[in-house]
């Protein structure tokens, strides 16, 4: 009881003075913006169907995806490509089975820097059934990467090219 009386009456006493508190000074600050290095992301281009087609359908295809990477521009609905870096693609989640290839488009012509990413050699294949070339990446597209993903059934037009004899199995890296 003596307890709160004495700080009730300390209460009183404060609410009563004149005394001021000062207000605190601020110190200026002087801001300043810092430039960085030159910042590139790479590209994510999601294949969502196992089709081969350039049609607009609102579906990407691997091919739409490649051209996408190749003009880093957006085709059928799909994130563009971007110059001077590796453009990645991979295949939508649950997206598994085989894309055959159009023997009427021929094979996927790779032009620029890109990384295909399949979901498991197993489950994502490329399929070209024996009619062209898989792939067909051109001199200077940089660096090509296949990885988790199945390439076979491709075909060479003359005895003397190379390649397409062989299938590619791109097992899941550890």
């Amino acid at each position: 009881m003596v307890v709160q009386s004495v700080w009730r009456k300390w209460c009183r006493t404060i609410g009563k003075s004149r005394v001021r508190l000062r207000k605190r000074r601020e110190i200026p600050r002087q801001w300043a913006a810092e430039i960085l290095e030159t910042r590139c992301l790479l590209s994510v281009i999601v294949v969502t169907s196992l089709a081969d087609n350039l049609a607009r359908d609102g579906k990407v295809t691997l091919r739409e995806a490649i051209q996408a990477a190749n003009t880093n521009r957006h085709v059928d609905g799909s994130a563009a490509g971007q110059s001077g870096t590796q453009d990645q693609i991979v295949f939508q989640p649950g997206l598994t089975g085989t894309i055959r290839l159009n023997p009427v488009l021929g094979a996927l012509t790779i032009t620029d820097s890109v990384e295909i990413v399949g979901l498991g050699a197993t489950r994502t294949v490329i399929d070209a059934r024996h009619n062209s070339r898989v792939f067909d990446v051109r001199p200077g597209a940089g660096n090509v990467t296949l990885d988790q993903l199945t390439v076979t059934g491709g075909k060479t037009i003359a005895r003397t090219q190379a390649g397409g004899r062989d299938p590619v199995f791109c097992p899941r890296a550890a």
